[in-house]
């Protein structure tokens, strides 16, 4: 495998990326020359927006936003559920492969790219790439390419072409046995999760934000029902001191404690404290369903505990850390607790929540050129 891209100066003429913005110009050059993209064939790429990002040496956002306007030239076609990435176009045969021996070796690293109608489609640009290098070189093609192609990529059926290219879509579900779906409809759970009872492999779901759900909250009986005694409250008996977590915030005092002072009106007349929806286990919990450091889990798990009325008067509630949580593994962002207690947790879930609803909007763009 060469560690450079033969790509001659006649890209300077090809209007096609010339007419591109500066951004999704160098977008692409990555896409086709960076030494990620060396590891397939010409012009093939397998890897989400974070490996793309990392090879580009672009912000997410930007690779987003140059991802799209390829998409909108045609100029690249994209199955997210295989993260599989073709240039539909390539300005030159730079690659062209000098013998039997290097279509050989592009067939090994065509069979490591999941199978999937993008990929395949590619079959047709290999080939464009072959029959036109030969053309330039006046020597044609070989009986060695020949036998080379009949042994390998001549084997692939390519999808009938159509506008925008092939769109492998057939629903909304991106799932795999090995990468679970992007966008699946989730039910959040508050019941804290074991991390040992996921199964292998437990990955991304993307949904939409789920406006307005309610919060599942501990229906304990123990926990939240009061005993009604000719209008007079109690707590049940059954409530222990743990159950009870303070609240810095919004704490409402135990009146029957200042009643023995002569402190309170109603004396005898105890109070529940306000308990919190969710607690530090379910927040943990969420947020190690992406990449996570638990080694300062129990370090900070009552710094955790403590800002939980924070975040519930901002209004983040576990949808929001279950959706931060697919945010870093679609990111390949791994966090700590200690990452958690020291962001801006309002903009962290604004991020995630604009990279989720661009994915949506994505997928269901696609599904619309795939009737």
């Amino acid at each position: 495998m060469t560690a450079f891209t033969r790509l001659g100066s006649v890209i300077w003429d090809w209007e096609a990326w010339t007419d591109l913005e500066p951004l999704p110009r160098l977008f692409w050059l990555s896409l086709y020359t960076s030494g990620e993209a060396k590891r397939h064939v010409p012009g093939l790429w397998q890897g989400g927006i974070p490996s793309m990002a990392d090879a580009s040496r672009l912000h997410p956002d930007a690779v987003i936003s140059s991802l799209d306007r390829l998409l909108d030239r045609e100029l690249v076609e994209y199955d997210p559920k295989y993260r599989v990435l073709r240039l539909c176009m390539l300005p030159d045969a730079g690659e062209f492969p000098s013998n039997g021996k290097v279509i050989r070796s592009w067939w090994t690293r065509f069979q490591s790219v999941p199978e999937c109608g993008v990929r395949d489609a590619h079959v047709a640009t290999l080939r464009w790439i072959l029959d036109e290098g030969g053309r330039q070189s006046r020597k044609g093609v070989s009986q060695d390419h020949d036998a080379a192609w009949r042994d390998t990529f001549g084997k692939v059926v390519i999808p009938a072409t159509r506008h925008r290219g092939v769109r492998r879509l057939a629903d909304s579900d991106t799932g795999t046995r090995v990468q679970p779906s992007l966008f699946p409809a989730i039910e959040v759970s508050s019941t804290v999760i074991d991390r040992q009872l996921l199964p292998s492999g437990y990955g991304i779901h993307e949904a939409p934000y789920p406006q307005g759900s309610s919060q599942p909250v501990d229906r304990s009986a123990a926990l939240h029902q009061l005993k009604e005694n000719k209008g007079q409250e109690t707590v049940s008996d059954t409530v222990s001191d743990t159950n009870r977590i303070p609240d810095p915030g919004s704490r409402i005092l135990d009146q029957s404690e200042e009643g023995g002072k002569g402190g309170g009106h109603e004396t005898g007349k105890p109070m529940l404290t306000l308990v919190p929806p969710y607690t530090a286990g379910h927040v943990l919990s969420e947020l190690a369903k992406g990449p996570w450091d638990g080694s300062l889990d129990r370090a900070c798990w009552e710094a955790v505990g403590a800002m939980i009325p924070v975040w519930v008067a901002l209004g983040v509630g576990v949808p929001e850390f279950t959706l931060l949580g697919q945010h870093n593994l679609a990111e390949g962002r791994k966090w700590s607790a200690r990452s958690l207690l020291g962001c801006d947790i309002v903009t962290e879930i604004a991020t995630a929540r604009r990279m989720a609803d661009w994915r949506n909007t994505r997928v269901e763009a696609m599904l619309k050129s795939n009737p």
